[in-house]
């Protein structure tokens, strides 16, 4: 079943909040913001909207790379060149924590001034910016696979949302409507009523992340005769 187009969800919302005779208490604009911020709250919280083996330029003798905009966790992060072996990702301390060696055998004791062939994928160096170590001693391509924010923000000329499952887009709804009774200049002011219901957006978080673990987890290892 295709998902509620943008249109359905506001006059959704509207027949939820009791306000379908104008003038209205929320414009269609605030209506669209608050599903806006909703959607990029569930693909915070649930990483759903993911991208994988996404080229960037990785330039010799330049440790610093582009990192995707909207970018909430990298996965797993490659060269181009070595497929096989994923680069280490790591913040900054641990960088300067680290053994001289890691678990593959190579060395990368002063970090920020070695140059070689990169191993480690530093997050949180700067802001945007993902920092290789050793710096890269030739050209290259780094190939990320992350989770990521919405691509765009939902306007009046959006047709949907991202996603596309109803029972998500329900959720967006609740989270709208949260917002909506947290209104301070509304006559619909209830913070009570809006705590409650963001108290159900993360349930319904919740249950998404036991769903998708299930998925995702490995089968068990049946055993025969108590063996």
């Amino acid at each position: 079943m295709a998902g509620f187009t943008l249109d359905e969800l506001v006059s959704k919302f509207r027949t939820e909040m009791d306000d379908v005779v104008q003038p209205y208490l929320w414009t269609d604009d605030e209506i669209i913001d608050f599903l806006d911020e909703a959607q990029t709250e569930f693909a915070m919280h649930t990483e759903i909207f993911k991208e994988r083996g996404v080229a960037i330029t990785v330039t010799a003798a330049n440790p610093y790379v582009t990192l995707p905009e909207g970018l909430i966790r990298v996965r797993r992060a490659t060269l181009a060149t070595n497929r096989d072996t994923p680069l280490g990702l790591r913040n900054f301390n641990e960088m300067d924590t680290l053994m001289s060696s890691d678990d593959y055998g190579r060395v990368i004791s002063n970090w920020e001034s070695e140059t070689g062939i990169p191993a480690f994928l530093v997050l949180d160096d700067t802001q945007g910016e993902g920092r290789l170590a050793p710096i890269p001693d030739a050209d290259d391509s780094l190939e990320l696979s992350y989770s990521r924010l919405p691509l765009k923000p939902l306007t009046a000329t959006s047709q949907t949302t991202e996603l596309t499952d109803r029972r998500h887009q329900r959720s967006l709804l609740v989270f709208a409507r949260a917002r909506a009774y947290n209104k301070h200049d509304s006559d619909m002011y209830d913070p009570r009523m809006s705590q409650g219901l963001l108290q159900q957006f993360m349930t319904e978080i919740e249950r998404f992340r036991i769903e998708n673990t299930k998925l995702t987890r490995k089968p068990g290892v049946v055993r025969y005769g108590g063996y």
